[in-house]
């Protein structure tokens, strides 16, 4: 968080015009309690989404989400620019959403399916660091399963936008965002590859 009363100006906005307020939060706090105080003033709730989040105590995270608020975790970028564990697993443990995004489509993919398999992996990886440091080997059994960080790409990602209602899963109300309802789903998150632009298949 940068200028408090910069930030409640743009939240007491977008509340005032039903939006959907997404910041990106990262580095050094410049206000320390400033979540406490947005919340206080009541400015956060389910139309307000944090992305990265990472130096967030568990306290702030807790309270954040307890209101409502939805985090989007961009793994591939955090890790690229050092911000600290994704917070996948601390999600988790809260039992709150994780929704996903790429971040930085100029140096990070936009493929979804690339970021799955990189939240998934990460988070995959910390859960057998952490087993490992607890009691000298690994998990017993893979930690996350696949269809699970499918819902992070599809249906959490819809809450996270407020329209679950229209998108994010196969149900005759919604329109698809995924073309992966082949099975195993594991098959598909792990071998799926984005299509070639239009431009590399006419062979410019």
């Amino acid at each position: 968080m940068s200028v408090y009363d910069v930030c409640r100006a743009d939240l007491d906005l977008a509340r005032g015009m039903d939006l959907v307020a997404s910041m990106h939060v990262s580095g050094a706090m410049r206000v320390p309690d400033g979540f406490e105080r947005l919340d206080a003033e009541g400015l956060l709730g389910p139309r307000i989404n944090l992305v990265h989040a990472n130096v967030l105590t568990d306290e702030t995270l807790r309270r954040v989400t307890g209101t409502g608020a939805s985090v989007t975790v961009t793994a591939e970028v955090e890790m690229q620019m050092g911000f600290g564990y994704p917070l996948t697993g601390r999600l988790r443990a809260l039992r709150q959403p994780v929704s996903i995004g790429s971040d930085v489509e100029s140096s990070m993919t936009g493929d979804m399916f690339a970021v799955m398999r990189g939240t998934l992996q990460a988070q995959r990886l910390v859960d057998s660091l952490e087993a490992i440091a607890r009691t000298g080997t690994g998990p017993e059994a893979i930690t996350i399963p696949c269809r699970e960080a499918l819902g992070w790409a599809t249906i959490d990602g819809a809450r996270m936008a407020r329209m679950d209602h229209r998108i994010g899963s196969l149900t005759p109300a919604n329109r698809p965002t995924s073309s992966a309802c082949a099975r195993p789903i594991s098959t598909s998150l792990r071998s799926a590859i984005p299509s070639p632009p239009s431009c590399c298949r006419r062979g410019r």
